[in-house]
């Protein structure tokens, strides 16, 4: 899928293959795509038909995710699953405690870097084999993956960049995506990550062990804003008859186990199914807020939600926090000091760079009931201003994703001494001026409602 194809996509396209959770169907190739029948005996252009099914077969008809795949060759031409050490891919985090935990950008690569070479195992919390948690890893790539293709067995992926393009190729399509853009990809599907135009990328890879993303229930916000199932898109079928040497590289348990195969696995000539890689374009999310008083929690800006069976713990939330509009009357408008349930991770994906943590490619960890909040600097500012009543526009030019999890999120050796840890991280929230007074001065402080004297 070319920059121009996918623009036009995003932008509302008629004829893209458009909406989360929808039966979508394309062909390369006219007549490649069996009409009435999932496995004909006999399938069109000679080709193989293969099932991928994404959820367990007997999950109720509303959560059940498979994809027919028409291809040249089957996946079964390739040899044995072999274990592969990586220094950086871990099944398992080291490091629990409920310290704050920030780090700068990750340095872009200075020598020849594939993804695969590039990754690092951020955080996991749950288990791949437990079929339930999550997984974050980081990546940085300055070369194409050759003759290499990855998959994930262990869950869903979300891929996210925030240093330059990226060229993504599945077996279901190509996609071209930028830091704003949030391409999901399906447990099992094999892709190939390569950075677009030959410079260095960075970026996270985000993983949901078990039943995987969907979409949130929106519960009293009704049946419209939020992230709306048509501005997830699809790409078109396209395929590579390419025989040769191929390494297909599965993570499985956590770990990485490659395998030899003949041939290309982008030989998919044509699909059918719910079980697809979309993009989403996060700057296409439609807000909701305050427009009172007070200001609601940040779950309201909950792009995908992988649950866990039991109600409102989740295995992981990824929300966005997009451009939008402040107008809570008589409020702290920034965020408040705060203890969850949940552990928060939050991640810059655009925006100002700088080597600092709140800059692009900046991250933290807050552990749960571990209290944090805004810097002593920024509460100054807040408490200073004039024109606090006036609504204002926040977010502008910078985006920001959240994870948030039930589960306690271990954090690995090589992420937690990484250099470019900020060992100062968690004095940020500190040095708060005190201006308790048994006698305020400042009658402002006290309570009253919006409109009232």
């Amino acid at each position: 899928m070319k920059a121009l194809e996918r623009t036009s996509a995003a932008a509302g396209d008629p004829a893209a293959l458009t909406g989360f959770g929808a039966e979508l169907a394309s062909e390369a190739e006219p007549g490649a795509l069996p009409r009435h029948q999932n496995s004909p005996r006999r399938v069109p252009w000679g080709l193989f038909a293969e099932q991928l099914s994404v959820t367990p077969f007997l999950v109720p008809r509303a959560q059940n995710r498979r994809t027919w795949l028409y291809r040249i060759r089957p996946s079964t031409e390739q040899g044995d699953f072999k274990p592969v050490p990586h220094p950086g891919v871990s099944a398992w985090g080291s490091h629990v405690a409920p310290n704050l935990l920030g780090w700068k950008p990750r340095p872009l690569p200075l020598e020849r870097t594939d993804f695969i070479d590039g990754l690092m195992t951020v955080a996991v919390g749950g288990s791949a084999a437990d079929q339930s948690g999550m997984a974050i890893h980081s990546f940085v790539t300055s070369a194409p993956m050759t003759r290499k293709a990855i998959c994930s067995a262990d869950g869903d992926s979300v891929l996210l960049a925030d240093e330059g393009e990226l060229s993504v190729r599945t077996e279901l399509g190509r996609f071209l995506i930028a830091p704003g853009d949030l391409l999901l990809i399906p447990r099992g599907v094999r892709f190939q990550v390569d950075p677009a135009g030959g410079s260095s990328r960075r970026g996270w890879w985000i993983e949901a062990f078990g039943p995987g993303f969907e979409l949130p229930n929106r519960g009293v916000v009704g049946a419209n804003s939020l992230a709306e199932s048509r501005h997830f898109v699809a790409a078109r079928a396209e395929y590579e008859d390419d025989e040769g040497e191929w390494t297909i590289v599965q993570k499985y348990g956590g770990n990485l186990y490659a395998a030899e195969a003949t041939h290309s696995p982008f030989d998919v000539v044509a699909w059918h199914g719910s079980a697809v890689p979309f993009v989403y374009d996060l700057a296409r999310f439609c807000p909701v807020g305050a427009i009172s008083f007070d200001h609601p929690d940040p779950s309201i800006f909950t792009v995908l939600t992988a649950p866990t069976g039991v109600p409102g713990r989740n295995a992981v939330d990824l929300a966005a926090f997009p451009a939008r509009w402040d107008a809570a009357m008589r409020t702290f408008r920034r965020p408040y000091y705060h203890r969850q349930a949940a552990t928060e991770w939050n991640a810059i994906l655009s925006g100002p760079t700088s080597n600092r943590v709140f800059s692009r490619g900046g991250s933290f960890l807050t552990p749960p009931m571990t209290p944090h909040g805004i810097t002593a600097d920024a509460l100054e500012r807040e408490l200073a201003g004039k024109d606090e009543e006036k609504p204002r526009f926040i977010g502008e030019g910078s985006t920001w994703f959240q994870l948030e999890s039930h589960f306690l999120v271990s954090v690995t050796d090589a992420w937690k001494e990484a250099p470019f840890r900020d060992p100062d991280f968690a004095s940020l929230a500190r040095g708060a001026k005190v201006r308790f007074s048994r006698h305020p001065r400042d009658r402002s402080a006290v309570e009253t409602l919006p409109g009232k004297p």
